[in-house]
């Protein structure tokens, strides 16, 4: 990937096509990961776990809080855009697609890409803490400070997706059902983070 760059930004030397082979070879590198970025759950790959999903266990409808919630992580994506920020932008990108994706799917599918797209952005949130202690930004170093531990609290509070429970009709097969705490915490989960990252 870092070859790759290196050579599209050396063959085409102005910003503008520095931008798009960086944007082309991102997306190379993700198509050549989709596979892992895709995993779906173990309920969906693992018949001997006898797991029932009906339709509705594994899809969300678009208006659900989680998904449009989702599209939150667009904003900083936008604005990370028009402040010529394109590394942090594609991040909050790809973001807001992994975790729609991932929301979609009722979190049977795209777990990777919604964890990796959040992980970064946790990490760049980290970052960006401390460069405002740094350079003596005491207004976006208290937001951060003080947005934290609301942000960790939803993500503890929200605990797991769903709920895997045994079926009525006794044949040893199980159901995966929705979480209610996850869908609520996790969608203020989604607008803390969403907007943390501006």
């Amino acid at each position: 990937f870092i070859v790759l760059t290196i050579m599209l930004m050396n063959a085409y030397p102005d910003e503008n096509s520095r931008w798009i082979c960086r944007s082309s070879a991102m997306m190379g590198l993700i198509s050549s990961a989709s596979p892992y970025l895709l995993k779906p759950s173990k309920y969906l790959l693992e018949p001997s776990l006898k797991c029932r999903l009906a339709f509705k266990d594994k899809h969300r409808h678009v208006c659900d809080k989680l998904v449009w919630t989702s599209l939150i992580y667009a904003l900083p994506a936008l604005y990370g855009y028009a402040a010529d920020q394109f590394g942090i932008a594609i991040l909050q990108s790809i973001t807001t697609v992994g975790s729609t994706l991932f929301h979609l799917s009722r979190e049977t599918r795209c777990f990777n890409l919604d964890n990796i797209g959040a992980m970064s952005l946790m990490f760049s949130t980290v970052w960006s803490f401390i460069l405002a202690v740094k350079n003596r930004i005491w207004f976006h170093a208290m937001l951060l400070l003080l947005g934290s531990p609301l942000a960790t609290f939803f993500m503890v509070a929200c605990g797991m997706p769903s709920i895997v429970c045994h079926c009525p009709s006794n044949d040893g097969s199980i159901r995966r059902i929705s979480n209610p705490i996850y869908n609520h915490y996790h969608m203020l989960w989604h607008i803390i983070s969403g907007f943390g990252t501006i």
